[in-house]
This record gives structure tokens, C-alpha cells and sequence, in this order.
């Protein structure tokens, strides 16, 4: 699979997140889409067929955990969460949802990039990641 072959759905209710986390995916050549709550990332999840989920965990309509355990029940997809919950136990239930890491906000869009590589690299291991580093 070619990078520019691949979908990242972002899953985030923060403009400044969103468009954080799509610009830096975008510069890597993956294809992103966007939703907002909980309700239409399922729908888009199933529309889009995304080979990667970054999934906020305080979105409305439907919270990100319950997202998470929702597609993990579903799909082997790697799902990465991102929050601002940090204490071991918000971590320890995101993982237990089926996340495949925990990113706490703030972040840098280097330690985004590096978590996103690792993840594909353990989940798609013929994923054709970049010769260089981000």
C-alpha cells in the first residue's frame, strides 16, 4: 500500500486540532477526512473505509470510547486516541477500549507522526512508509 492510497480519519470536535492533525498527515501524502462527533464518524467509518482512525475521546453525540470499542469490535483497524485526559487511569480505559496508543494533548507533530508510523508499521507491516524522517 502507497501513502497517497491511504485514509486517516480524524476524529476530533477542536478546529484547531483538526486542522493541526490534518495539515502534518497531509505533508506525508495521506488522504484524511474529517468528522466532528461520535454519530457520523461511525457512519464515515463505514462510508470511507479509513486504514487508520485518530479518535478524540471527548466528542459528542457518541464519546470517543465508546467509538473505539465500537469499531474494535468490528475491524482490526488502528485506532489512536488523542485527549487531554492523561492520568493512568484515562490511558488504562482507552487502551482497554481497543485503542492501539494514547496521545495526550498537547503534542507535537513529530511525537503525532512517529506514533502514527509505529502503529502502521505494527499493524500494516507492507505499508510503504517514507525512506526519510518526518
Amino acid at each position: 500500500m502507497k501513502k497517497r492510497d491511504f485514509v486517516a480519519q480524524v476524529v476530533d470536535d477542536e478546529p484547531a486540532i483538526v486542522r493541526f492533525i490534518r495539515r502534518n498527515l497531509e505533508l506525508q501524502d495521506f488522504q484524511v477526512v474529517v468528522s466532528s462527533d461520535g454519530r457520523s464518524a461511525l457512519d464515515q467509518f463505514e462510508d470511507e473505509k479509513p486504514n487508520l482512525v485518530i479518535l478524540d475521546v471527548g466528542i459528542p453525540e457518541v464519546n470517543g470510547l465508546e467509538v473505539c470499542s465500537h469499531l474494535r469490535a468490528s475491524s482490526d483497524v488502528p485506532i489512536i486516541v488523542v485527549t487531554s485526559r492523561s492520568r493512568d487511569s484515562d490511558i488504562i480505559t482507552g487502551l482497554e477500549a481497543g485503542a492501539d496508543d494514547y496521545l495526550v494533548k498537547p503534542f507535537s507533530a513529530g511525537v503525532l507522526l512517529a506514533r502514527v508510523e509505529a502503529v502502521l508499521r505494527r499493524r500494516l507491516p507492507r505499508f510503504d512508509l517514507p525512506a526519510e524522517r518526518f
